[in-house]
């Protein structure tokens, strides 16, 4: 159970005392305001789903797995309309390298189910990675095998079409070994994508961004300003109010950097106040690592991070400025184009005078 995204979750602690009551194989689970959604898969087949409301906890059966032939790697949860959408990736034990990645849709009871796709992928816990947007629509990045290499690729649930993208779209290159996938959907629908490139003796991080707005809209673009080496290719991608923070190593060596402008600048974390006071930290510089500030933690079961809010301003200041800047440039270039057409217009009127005169002259 122990992941980076499971310590930086702000119900560790609930999750924790339902799950060590029963023989959890896998489980996935969401927040969606004051509700806990969790689904797991225990040691028998069983596949549970359960509730937690204002302190009570109901659960019930919603299906039974077959763990006797099938090996089970992942289950993630998202809940978008009212309705429990479950993810959950396997293999046979005979194929066990070839996984089958599905897509149920409960309320009350089991109301479609989708094939999304076969891929051939390792046991890994971190195949798949799903989030949704505000119209419903559900990105998901999974990770592949194919000729020794591993491939990261995009696919997508249309809620209007009921049906997933037929083609996936390769994110990663061809000649590079890729693993651990990550997508975000931040507020605004933007849409972040992570993963691990693995070179020698090191993993570099890639960041994709897919705008939901601007020129740019609906197009992946590769941020390169990230530039982040990792000897462990673990990371998330966590949203707090407006800021979204990448949070990559362990559960005891990580490194949080944030980004105050939706993915397009990012920000070391260095501001021991935003750090919760149940934590104990040891700061260690790395000077092969671009400098990056690691801490090394002895974690509360309930710390959550906060960035300071001097830090804020800071960087809405340096924003405003920027704006500023900006929005003086558009105006200096308004101003010439009125300076070129009031030349124009007094062009014109000048002809229309010399027209006007030759007219009387010749008349």
């Amino acid at each position: 159970m122990k992941n980076l995204r499971y310590k930086f979750s702000s119900i560790e602690d609930i999750l924790k005392d339902i799950l060590e009551k029963e023989e959890v194989y896998i489980f996935g689970y969401t927040l969606e305001e004051e509700t806990i959604h969790l689904v797991y898969l225990l040691k028998n087949g069983d596949i549970n789903y359960g509730t937690l409301i204002n302190g009570i906890w109901t659960k019930a059966q919603i299906g039974k797995f077959d763990i006797k032939s099938n090996f089970y790697n992942q289950i993630e949860v998202l809940y978008i309309d009212g309705k429990l959408n479950i993810f959950y990736a396997y293999s046979n034990y005979i194929n066990s390298n070839i996984f089958t990645l599905h897509h149920v849709v409960y309320k009350d009871t089991i109301e479609s189910r989708y094939d999304i796709i076969r891929y051939i992928s390792k046991k890994s816990k971190t195949s798949f990675s799903v989030d949704f947007d505000s119209v419903g629509n559900i990105h998901l990045l999974y990770n592949t095998i194919v000729n020794d290499l591993s491939y990261v690729y995009y696919t997508y649930y249309s809620p209007h079409k009921g049906s997933w993208l037929r083609d996936p779209v390769k994110m990663s290159p061809d000649d590079k070994f890729n693993e651990n996938p990550f997508v975000l959907v931040d507020t605004l629908d933007n849409v972040h994508a992570i993963w691990w490139e693995e070179n020698p003796n090191t993993y570099i991080l890639k960041y994709f961004r897919m705008s939901s707005s601007g020129k740019e809209k609906f197009k992946w673009l590769e941020i390169n300003s990230l530039k982040i080496k990792s000897s462990v290719p673990k990371g998330i991608l966590k949203q707090d109010r407006d800021i979204i923070s990448l949070i990559y190593g362990d559960e005891i060596y990580y490194t949080i950097i944030n980004s105050f402008d939706y993915g397009l600048n990012w920000k070391y974390f260095k501001d021991s106040s935003a750090i919760s006071n149940t934590i104990e930290k040891e700061i260690i510089v790395d000077e092969k690592i671009d400098k990056q500030t690691k801490f090394k933690n002895k974690i509360d079961t309930q710390a959550k991070f906060r960035i300071s809010e001097e830090d804020m301003d800071n960087t809405k200041i340096d924003q405003i400025i920027n704006n500023q800047k900006e929005l003086k440039m558009l105006l200096n270039n308004v101003l010439e184009e009125l300076l070129f057409i009031k030349s124009k217009i007094a062009e014109i009127d000048e002809n229309n005078q010399k027209n006007s005169f030759l007219k009387k002259l010749f008349n």
